[in-house]
């Protein structure tokens, strides 16, 4: 769905990102890893067509993305960055908001029943008619998510979704957004930090190093050697149950 093929991008003359090449698929969830400054977030602007790039190509399908509209990407791609702002009002009207790339002159029932629906998959529903100023952090997060999802998007580009969020709420969210990308058989790209949590839910790993693809694949391309090549840590990977655990030593 997505693809890159040797993208190079830079901050003035600074080079942030070299020679990416990489191909995602619809249905698969990939966590975008490495330390901070590696280039995870400008890939992700890259991506929605927020930056463009210094060369090399980005296509979604067979289409440059610079050849697309600001409208078509924005069906297209929906994008949750670090840091959103907060819409005070009711959370029906915070999710309804994300249909601004589809809405004409006045908001139509297929936007109320989309709206609806989404409220209802996020469990929701009965906070619909709450300000989103009385919401829990990990509430808020999903109204934050809804919106994204009812824009219709084919990819979902998530920058640290669950930074600030305590144990049982970064779990929620995480089965949350495996569960849509499989059902709505999304190209989701999340940039985590936790490796456990990326590897618990996580089909694909995107592993950045000093702005170049050091690694990427399933769970067989985390390994103790790779992690510590890319983090600068040593660590066990041992099987506990159905899924790895990485254990700094």
């Amino acid at each position: 769905m997505i693809s890159a093929k040797d993208l190079c991008f830079s901050y003035d003359k600074k080079r942030v990102l070299r020679g990416i090449n990489f191909q995602l698929k619809s249905g698969e969830l990939v966590s975008l890893l490495g330390v901070n400054g590696s280039g995870k977030t400008t890939l992700l602007k890259l991506i929605c067509g927020l930056l463009q790039p210094d060369s090399g190509k980005l296509c979604i399908g067979d289409i440059p993305i610079k050849e697309m509209s600001r409208q078509e990407l924005s069906r297209t791609i929906a994008y949750m960055p670090q840091k959103s702002n907060g819409v005070f009002c009711p959370v029906f009207d915070a999710v309804l908001i994300g249909r601004r790339p589809h809405i004409g002159f006045e908001v139509s029932r297929y936007d109320i029943e989309i709206t609806t629906e989404t409220i209802q998959m996020l469990g929701l529903t009965e906070l619909a008619f709450n300000n989103t100023s009385e919401l829990s952090g990990g509430e808020l997060q999903k109204v934050i998510i809804a919106r994204a999802l009812v824009q219709e998007p084919k990819i979902l580009l998530l920058d640290e979704p669950i930074n600030h969020l305590d144990i049982r709420n970064q779990l929620e969210i995480m089965a949350i957004i495996k569960n849509i990308t499989k059902k709505l058989n999304l190209t989701t790209v999340i940039v985590l930090h936790d490796l456990n949590m990326a590897m618990r839910f996580s089909d694909k790993f995107l592993l950045l190093k000093e702005g170049k693809v050091y690694a990427f694949g399933g769970r067989e391309v985390i390994t103790p050697q790779v992690v510590k090549e890319v983090y600068q840590i040593d660590v066990i990977i041992e099987k506990y149950g159905e899924y790895p655990l990485i254990i700094p030593c």
